[in-house]
């Protein structure tokens, strides 16, 4: 590319900066983990290509679990904007929100692939469980890395019974493929499970849309951290709300036990949803608005 004239970020930043020039985007990654950076900057590529817009200057992305990280608040300056060593600020955008930075988010990594969790490719996955037949169990299960202190809430109430629930403690040998010995695959989760839940981790939960995508009801637990198509939810219509403390949970996991035509209800209103907002390509289309939104504010 041209001269690099790139975000210099003080210190640690999980994510990656973007440019357009001449027609062309330009790519400058900085920390990150896993593979979140080029799997995100591949749907803002594909967005672009398919719905273009004017040349920008670098657009910085944030791809880690949260939008306020101390380190990273430090260089923000002025909501949506992130200040650079040479003074210079660059809008930021990042791939979940908090309080009202809805605005300043867009569609995170796993449209692309999760491959270190067995996501190999996300459409081709959410297709297969599509197909999915009636559960194996009637129970509610989950598994999950002890991320979060809340979660160990929802891993008391496991019993095999009702709920199925347990933590997962990764073997990271092999970085790019992910062992446990009770790790199950997504596929192997819908086969078992009559009700799914997402719960909340470091920040952001990226499981859930993989979740909504499949034919089970989804009960989501309360969160700071969402991502960009939150506000679009509606509970008890396209998903079962938990309290954060999960002490709704079971009560809650009755009432739509005794009630088959709300189960029927929420699981077509979150197949419509899914289709409407949960796709690769409406990933693609809203990092483009966003992206459009961006030129036209700076016109």
């Amino acid at each position: 590319m041209p001269e690099d004239t790139s975000p210099q970020l003080e210190d640690y930043f999980e994510g990656f900066a973007v440019t357009k020039v001449n027609g062309t985007l330009y790519y400058k990654p900085y920390a990150t983990f896993e593979t979140r950076n080029p799997s995100t900057f591949q749907l803002i590529f594909k967005g672009l290509e398919r719905y273009p817009c004017p040349d920008f200057d670098w657009v910085v992305i944030n791809t880690s679990d949260r939008d306020d990280f101390d380190w990273m608040l430090a260089q923000v300056d002025g909501l949506g904007r992130i200040r650079a060593k040479d003074g210079r600020r660059f809008p930021l955008f990042s791939t979940c929100f908090s309080d009202d930075r809805i605005l300043h988010s867009g569609p995170d990594f796993a449209y692309d692939h999760w491959r270190q969790t067995g996501l190999d490719d996300y459409e081709e996955t959410c297709a297969r469980v599509a197909q999915a037949g009636p559960a194996q169990t009637h129970m509610l299960g989950w598994r999950g890395a002890t991320t979060h202190p809340a979660r160990a809430n929802l891993v008391a109430l496991d019993d095999k019974q009702v709920f199925d629930c347990e933590f997962i403690h990764w073997d990271r040998s092999n970085p790019n493929r992910l062992q446990a010995s009770n790790f199950l695959s997504f596929e192997e989760q819908v086969a078992r499970w009559r009700y799914l839940i997402d719960v909340e981790g470091n920040g952001y939960s990226a499981r859930l849309k993989l979740l909504l995508r499949c034919p089970r009801v989804v009960f989501i637990q309360e969160r700071r951290y969402q991502e960009d198509f939150f506000p679009h939810l509606v509970p008890w219509l396209h998903y079962v709300p938990v309290k954060n403390d999960f002490s709704d949970l079971r009560a809650n996991l009755l009432r739509l036990l005794q009630d088959p035509a709300l189960e029927q209800m929420i699981l077509d209103a979150a197949r419509e949803f899914s289709r409407t907002y949960l796709t690769r390509e409406a990933a693609e289309r809203r990092w483009a608005y966003r992206f459009k939104q961006l030129v036209q504010g700076a016109a």
